[in-house]
């Protein structure tokens, strides 16, 4: 990435408690988040902090959130000379209940905290309801066929389809990113409350096809049976915004 953006990127860190760095698997937000850390400490000379909750220490460490607000709370406790500026969390949706970390954040800590996490929709919901309008959003720019073909390429899993990407990295994502929060508000409704799986996932599809980002050749469209007419279409909006921001079709400003 060109140092000028990482600067633009930085100065908005600077001035935000919390970052937010969206994409799907393959986008490249592990390797902007330590292009970051690099630049922050080798150019501004500030003090960083990394956790990366795919790494097994790290999970044996931090059985939940509580866990790692506890440690968080403990550093915060550190003298000058050993405070951190920027604490980095990767892949923070690890945990099933990484939105109580937004509750408790904000004029808590004297750093800066920066996140990543595969369930991307699951992390802008989380900040919608808690606090969008203090955080920072950074978008990751790749297409989903790129973000495909570097996932292929980092797990060397020559095998996975197309289709399993889709299915695993956009349904899968949407679909237990609102389940997950289904009840947290009692309106407007969760779609997980107005749609099955399977519609969902045939509503996703439709949205994909629809947009030019999957053909009906790419993904096996035929086998999606189900029947959507009884389907309440009132979110069916909401429904084309999450999949095309998720998908980096269309930007999407809080």
């Amino acid at each position: 990435m060109e140092q000028i953006k990482l600067n633009e990127y930085i100065k908005s860190i600077k001035t935000h408690d919390v970052t937010i760095i969206n994409g799907l698997k393959g986008s490249g937000k592990y390797q902007l988040m330590m292009q970051l850390i690099n630049t922050l400490e080798n150019t501004y000379k500030k003090k960083t902090l990394y956790l990366n909750c795919n790494e097994t220490d790290c999970l044996k460490k931090f059985k939940n959130i509580d866990d790692i607000l506890k440690y968080l709370d403990e550093i915060n406790k550190n003298t000058d000379e050993e405070k951190y500026d920027f604490v980095f969390i990767n892949e923070i949706t690890k945990f099933n209940d990484f939105s109580s970390l937004f509750e408790c954040f904000l004029n808590r800590y004297d750093f800066k905290l920066i996140m990543t996490g595969t369930q991307t929709e699951s992390l802008m919901i989380a900040n919608s309801y808690y606090f969008e309008d203090e955080t920072y959003q950074i978008n990751m720019d790749r297409s989903v066929k790129e973000c495909y073909e570097n996932v292929k390429k980092e797990t060397n899993c020559k095998e996975l389809s197309f289709q399993d990407y889709i299915d695993k990295f956009i349904v899968d994502n949407i679909y237990q990113a609102h389940e997950n929060y289904e009840g947290k508000k009692t309106y407007p409704p969760e779609l997980t409350e107005l749609y099955s799986y399977d519609q969902l996932k045939k509503e996703i599809y439709d949205v994909l096809i629809t947009h030019n980002i999957v053909t009906k050749e790419e993904i096996n469209y035929s086998s999606i049976s189900i029947n959507v007419d009884d389907v309440v279409f009132g979110y069916k909006n909401e429904l084309n915004i999450i999949i095309r921001v998720l998908c980096n079709e269309i930007k999407l400003e809080f």
